[in-house]
């Protein structure tokens, strides 16, 4: 029998620029809703996921595109600049169709996903987008007995040790990459 309902946390590294245009054409929250206010990470809000606007230039309008899912405790946090995370709760498993259409619309960033099903009945994790060294998402693995005593990792230390050095350095580059062009754009107007 599945749970009740699903976690699920994304962390997002890109350049900037292109974080803040994923945010702003594929998260839709209800009007003075404020994502960064969580309360033990049980305040979130409503939201929409999913691409609902108008399709870049190359790509055909299938009838996958413009999936969404809906959501329920969303929240969001920028723990440091090349990356953004949110996480959210939906009442079936992790929304792979909805972030597979979003990987092949926003190539430049990478999507590191995880959940659990609230009655431990699954758990996932990977990338969308997946950047070297790094492993496809997939939600179809049984959760450990002791995953809620062992610190609730999802992965063994030395998965856990690899994903970390990949965010890291994917983060590190999309720095340098808006650090590279902040002073390109500095030079040109000296």
């Amino acid at each position: 029998m599945m749970g009740c309902e699903c976690w699920n946390s994304v962390a997002v590294y890109g350049r900037a620029a292109e974080i803040k245009r994923f945010r702003r054409l594929c998260i839709e929250l209800p009007p003075g809703s404020n994502p960064r206010n969580m309360q033990g990470g049980w305040g979130g809000c409503e939201a929409e996921i999913g691409f609902m606007g108008i399709l870049p230039t190359g790509h055909e309008r299938t009838s996958r595109f413009g999936t969404t899912v809906s959501a329920t405790n969303y929240r969001e946090w920028a723990p440091e600049p090349g990356t953004w995370s949110f996480a959210f709760d939906t009442r079936d498993p992790f929304p792979e169709d909805v972030f597979e259409e979003l990987a092949s619309l926003f190539p430049a960033l990478h999507f590191h996903c995880e959940c659990i099903d609230s009655m431990d009945d699954y758990m996932g994790f990977g990338w969308f987008n997946v950047p070297p060294g790094g492993e496809a998402f997939r939600q179809d693995m049984t959760v450990p007995n002791d995953f809620w005593t062992n610190g609730g990792s999802k992965q063994t230390p030395a998965e856990e040790a690899k994903d970390l050095a990949i965010a890291k350095a994917l983060a590190q580059a999309a720095r340098e990459a808006d650090r590279d062009s902040r002073d390109f754009l500095a030079a040109r107007h000296r």
